[in-house]
Parts: C-alpha cells; sequence; structure tokens
C-alpha cells in the first residue's frame, strides 16, 4: 500500500474534505484485503498463501504462512490508520477549543489503551491458528471415514476447509479494519457537529 497525499499542516481543510480522506483510506484497505484473498489480485507479500503442487509438503498444512500473512495486513492496517488518525487530529484541533482539547483527550485516551489493544489484536493470529488447525483435524477424519485420497487442490475450493478458514480470516481483517477507524471516525463526527453548530 502507498500513502496517499493529505493536506499540509496549518491549511484548513473542509469536514467534507476530511471525510473524503476517511472514505478513500478506508476504501483502499478494504480493496487491498479483499485483494489479498483473491489469486494473482494483490501485492505477492500481502496475498493469502495457496496451496499449489509446488507447495513443500511440510508447508501444506502449516499455519506459520498464514500467521505471517495475517500479522503483515495487521501492521499495514495499523500504519495506515495511524497516519489518517494524525492527520484527522491536526484538522480537528485547528477547528476551535473545545475540538484542540477533544484532540489532547484522544491523544491521551490512544497512550492509555494502545499496548492493551495491540495485545488484543496480537491474540487475534494465535486464535485463527486453533481454528486452522481444527477446520485441518477435521478435513482428516472426513478424509479418513470417506476412505478417499486427499486432493489437495480442492483445499481452496468452494466447500474445502481452507476455502472456509480464508473466509474467516478475511472476516476476521475487516472486522479489525472497522475496529480500529472507530476513534477516527468518532473525530470526524465532533468535527461535523462543529461544523453544524457554527
Amino acid at each position: 500500500m502507498t500513502s496517499e497525499p493529505m493536506p499540509e499542516a496549518g491549511v484548513a481543510v473542509s469536514s467534507e474534505s476530511v471525510m473524503a480522506d476517511f472514505l478513500r483510506v478506508r476504501t483502499t484497505l478494504v480493496e487491498t484485503i479483499v485483494d489479498s484473498f483473491t489469486p494473482g489480485a494483490g501485492a505477492s507479500w500481502l496475498s493469502f498463501p495457496r496451496v499449489t503442487a509446488s507447495t513443500p509438503a511440510e508447508e501444506m498444512a502449516s499455519y506459520k504462512r498464514y500467521q505471517m500473512f495475517y500479522v503483515n495486513q495487521q501492521r499495514e492496517i495499523a500504519l495506515r490508520i495511524n497516519k489518517l488518525r494524525a492527520d484527522v487530529r491536526l484538522t480537528v484541533s485547528g477547528r476551535s477549543a473545545r475540538l484542540a482539547r477533544l484532540v489532547v483527550l484522544d491523544t491521551g485516551l490512544d497512550e492509555a489503551l494502545s499496548a492493551p489493544a495491540q495485545n488484543l489484536f496480537a491474540e487475534v493470529p494465535r486464535l485463527l491458528g486453533k481454528r486452522f488447525e481444527d477446520l485441518y483435524q477435521r478435513h482428516q477424519e472426513t478424509i479418513v471415514d470417506r476412505e478417499t485420497d486427499d486432493d489437495r487442490q480442492l483445499w481452496s475450493q468452494p466447500g474445502g476447509w481452507l476455502a472456509q478458514f480464508a473466509g474467516e480470516m478475511q472476516g476476521s481483517l475487516l472486522a479489525e479494519l472497522e475496529a480500529r477507524l472507530q476513534p477516527v471516525l468518532g473525530l470526524m463526527e465532533a468535527l461535523k457537529e462543529e461544523g453544524e453548530s457554527a
């Protein structure tokens, strides 16, 4: 993901412009997440790992690749949203003394809650690892029960265990994105209310 230019410090920015920047960043992040689960659609280092004929046997059912993929996505989301939040704070703080106080409060809360929030977000990949192992175990039991060969090319097809896991992982990333955007959205709503009451 590339950073998008934001207005320079000290430049008056309208509420509509701030909302447009927010929507642009959010849309870009949503598209990046969705594309990362579509083969060939996103940046290779941010793409959901695929099982192919050339995938080494020891990596076939290893969660490590998927964990690294998720952590890299989390980093990208955090970097983009932190920049957006800083830019929105800059704009909001210049509007009025009341909004400047709100930005101070937002900054203080961010500093106090940042570490606990990061610990919670860091727990998600671990929990997804348990889900990965559970789905793979169920798949293995189904193969044994049906006495059929395990065709790894079917794992990522609709109905396959890996396709199900990919859908759940994508849902987790999108939910995390929305959670991380909430403080920014709160600042923008305060900016909008200030404009309406002016």
